[in-house]
């Protein structure tokens, strides 16, 4: 699940965490922890302790940009499949190397062109590695529009925020860009501007069900 920042990526996950535990009694891993500098933890199954303290991120924060792209790199890696035992795993990835990608090169100082790390040749291995082992991967852009996300900025602003009103724009261009031009092929879309969390969560199962596997299909019609 790819979007820009306010767009409602984590939000939606959550609902959709809540989804597929009464409609599939699936438990799901949950990543969304790729927003130097909350780089850790699992929520929401993961208690708070597990996740960095203000000490800790400040310290991510004052890394150099070299360090920084090193530690992230090998986060993505630990994270990608690297067997074909994991095809038949659920997991559920928010901004993983999308937000790595768009995100350290304009704010860190790390992943551009010709520097250690080139976030567009990451995406590339990644990708090819994930179309390997895990070919029924969905990827799902979490849209919005500017004069919302403007309006969440000023009523819920994250403690981490990166960039500003200025931005919007930027950044709904960039994740539209690299969805349109991912390795993946299942995709999806959706646009949270006017929707709550309960009609965006059913949007998005709507628009999952082609991609639902057999044992899927039998858990919602026998209601687990």
């Amino acid at each position: 699940m790819m979007g820009s920042e306010y767009s409602g990526t984590t939000t939606l996950a959550k609902g959709f965490i809540e989804w597929i535990k009464s409609n599939l009694g699936k438990t799901v891993i949950f990543h969304d922890h790729w927003k130097i500098p909350q780089i850790s933890g699992h929520p929401p199954t993961e208690p708070p302790h597990i996740n960095l303290t203000a000490e800790e991120q400040i310290q991510v924060s004052n890394a150099t940009s070299p360090v920084k792209e090193l530690l992230m790199r090998y986060a993505l890696y630990y994270h990608s499949p690297h067997s074909y035992e994991e095809t038949d795993q659920f997991g559920l990835y928010v901004g993983y190397y999308f937000d790595d990608l768009i995100y350290g090169p304009r704010y860190f100082d790390y992943g551009k062109p010709n520097q250690p790390g080139d976030r567009a040749l990451e995406k590339l291995k990644i990708e090819q590695t994930i179309m390997k082992f895990c070919p029924n991967t969905v990827l799902t852009l979490v849209k919005c529009n500017e004069s919302e996300i403007e309006k969440r900025i000023k009523s819920n602003p994250h403690k981490n925020q990166l960039g500003n009103e200025n931005d919007i724009k930027f950044f709904a261009n960039r994740f539209n860009e690299e969805f349109e031009t991912s390795l993946i092929t299942n995709k999806i879309t959706l646009d949270t501007s006017n929707s709550n969390v309960n009609e965006s969560v059913y949007e998005l199962t709507y628009k999952l069900q082609p991609f639902f596997t057999k044992d899927d299909r039998m858990r919602l019609l026998s209601g687990i």
